[in-house]
């Protein structure tokens, strides 16, 4: 038997173990950062921009997230792929938000006691 036919399945499996350590440390972050917060619908009047990223501590969302940004909330939607993994919509009341460390093109918050990096425009630019 040739070494590459027991290291392959090895490197294999190791591999699936970290990227679902991944997924779960990805999916407890969001969940405590909406938990308090169930979707609600957007106003009409509401703006949105499709496949934004956003970042909690080492967990990157990368171009994961529909964002809508209304006078009451800031709606979290994730993309199709993200749902699939366990990743639920928000829509969080602005007075949840507080703005850590406003940036020219990424704004630090804290929503629920957890940090959270995201565009700016949606953080800075609410309607109120």
């Amino acid at each position: 038997m040739k070494w590459w036919m027991i290291a392959i399945p090895i490197m294999i499996m190791v591999d699936m173990i970290i990227v679902g350590a991944i997924i779960g440390q990805m999916r407890e972050c969001w969940s405590r950062l909406t938990m308090l917060a169930p979707r609600v619908d957007p106003a009409r009047d509401a703006v949105t921009r499709r496949f934004q990223s956003f970042s909690m501590g080492i967990i990157n969302i990368g171009y994961g997230v529909h964002v809508t940004v209304d006078v009451d909330h800031l709606h979290l939607t994730p993309t199709k792929f993200m749902r699939w993994l366990g990743i639920t919509s928000a829509s969080i009341p602005w007075e949840q938000i507080e703005v850590l460390r406003p940036g020219a093109r990424t704004t630090e918050v804290r929503i629920n006691g957890q940090i959270l990096k995201g565009p700016s425009w949606c953080f800075l630019t609410q309607p109120r």
